[in-house]
């Protein structure tokens, strides 16, 4: 019922759950809660619902993300088989590597602060930035996500996004962003259309993303590129043993 995640407990210092089963009828879930002795925290990422939200309100789960799952079908007709568009030099589309680490701590910092880290008090806002430094170098070498993919100037990171594989037909994006010094400039449309040429040069045929409510302009980028909002996701945090 509950899913033990490994690398974000090791991060962070303490345990972190997440509940797998977005179930009204296991009753087991209150018991299970009260095994637990040291600082833990439960994170329930479900379909929008209000009756299950109710229900984990009551044991104490506050909401801390509210967000859209899009995703986009590549075998539709209306997108055609082209190459890598838009990209000359100096500025190369390629997969990134160990040596782009430097450009992305440059601007990483409150990079993502409207993820659920930032506004959940109980995480240190400057580990939360340390996190997504770690995601970044570990999804380069494959060990978190499957690899990294960006428009490059030099050594230096114009936009990027992470990928991983869910299945022969399907992966995710992961992390995605633009370097803020080149915002405005049509990089974050450019990286995702060369993105999803990418994706479905390598079989794939359909890409999955999540992004929070509060980001308006990742919402905009997304629609405008052809992907459809899919379902409506909560994300509910209970800690135990906190104080």
């Amino acid at each position: 019922m509950i899913k033990y995640c490994l690398w974000e407990s090791r991060f962070f210092g303490f345990d972190i759950y997440l509940l797998e089963k977005q179930d009204l009828k296991n009753k087991n879930l209150e018991d299970i809660l009260k095994n637990f002795q040291k600082k833990t925290l439960i994170r329930s990422v479900h379909i929008k619902d209000k009756v299950f939200e109710n229900y984990l309100s009551n044991l104490g789960f506050i909401n801390v993300d509210d967000g859209l799952e899009y995703d986009i079908c590549l075998n539709d007709k209306n997108l055609k088989d082209q190459d890598i568009i838009n990209i000359k030099e100096p500025y190369y589309f390629e997969k990134l590597s160990n040596i782009h680490t430097i450009s992305f701590r440059s601007f990483s910092t409150k990079f993502f602060n409207k993820s659920k880290y930032y506004f959940d008090k109980n995480f240190d806002s400057k580990l939360a930035d340390k996190m997504y430094l770690e995601w970044f170098n570990k999804s380069i070498n494959g060990e978190f996500d499957d690899e990294i993919i960006g428009i490059t100037k030099e050594k230096n990171i114009i936009a990027f996004s992470s990928l991983k594989k869910i299945c022969s037909e399907e992966c995710k994006i992961g992390l995605f962003g633009v370097n803020p010094k080149y915002f405005q400039n049509g990089f974050g449309k450019l990286m995702l259309k060369n993105l999803i040429i990418y994706i479905k040069k390598n079989n794939f045929i359909k890409i999955k993303v999540k992004t929070q409510n509060r980001n308006i302009g990742a919402q905009k980028l997304y629609l405008s590129s052809n992907f459809q909002i899919r379902r409506k996701i909560t994300t509910m945090h209970l800690w135990l043993n906190s104080k």
